[in-house]
């Protein structure tokens, strides 16, 4: 009986550092996919920014071009 029980309990320890192995693995991955998620947010962010500002930019040279052409009594 008594080889029984510490079996029973080498198999819990096994159990318990597989399991301490899978969450530190876990742990590991969950903080990779939070880097690629905030690069991702980031890369989408700088996608967006660039296309407001081209926006911006349009509507500069749009404004101008009014400008000038009112200024040349075409507009």
């Amino acid at each position: 009986m008594a080889s029984e029980n510490e079996g029973s309990k080498e198999l819990e320890l096994e159990n318990k550092a597989t399991l301490t192995t899978i969450m530190n693995t876990l742990d590991i991955i969950s903080g990779k996919i939070d880097q690629v998620d905030s690069r991702l947010e980031a890369y989408e962010l700088d996608r967006n920014r660039s296309l407001m500002d081209q926006k911006a930019i349009e509507d500069r040279v749009n404004y101008l071009l009014e400008e000038r052409l009112k200024d040349l009594g075409i507009g």
